[in-house]
């Protein structure tokens, strides 16, 4: 037995097969997600296109000035030389900035926690007067016995 394009053996009824309608639904909604596809694929191979054409550029301006003392040359010395006796500075810099921000929040947290501290042991007494949150400090930290 041959079967038809719609996989509908010919034993079946005409009202088991999908209507023409919902076949060509079905073919059309095939048809716009593969131009879909191929869209997708010229579009992700497009950009090794256009990078492929920046590095030629690049190789081009690069070759035309190679093995000569330009005032590019020049100006690029000039910032290494600048950037490199800062670059230290600009890090430590950076160091103390990371440290000033990491105590202020936890000094932030300690003071949200102290806050909140007789909120949460006044609902802890209404649920179960017997039961605390592990006995911790209004501050939030550990029980100095532990």
């Amino acid at each position: 037995m041959k079967c038809h394009e719609d996989n509908t053996s010919p034993g079946k009824l005409m009202s088991e097969r999908p209507a023409p309608r919902e076949r060509l639904e079905q073919r059309d909604f095939l048809i716009q997600n593969r131009k879909l596809d191929i869209w997708h694929h010229a579009i992700s191979q497009l950009k090794w296109v256009f990078l492929t054409i920046i590095v030629w550029f690049a190789y081009l301006a690069i070759d035309s000035i190679a093995g000569k003392s330009t005032i590019l040359d020049i100006g690029i010395k000039a910032i290494a030389s600048v950037v490199s006796g800062k670059l230290e500075s600009f890090l430590v810099g950076a160091l103390i900035i990371a440290l000033m921000g990491w105590w202020f929040e936890r000094s932030l947290r300690r003071r949200t926690i102290e806050q909140f501290h007789e909120i949460r042991e006044k609902y802890e007494n209404l649920i179960d007067s017997n039961r605390s949150s592990s006995r911790l400090t209004p501050q939030g930290r550990s029980r100095p016995e532990d």
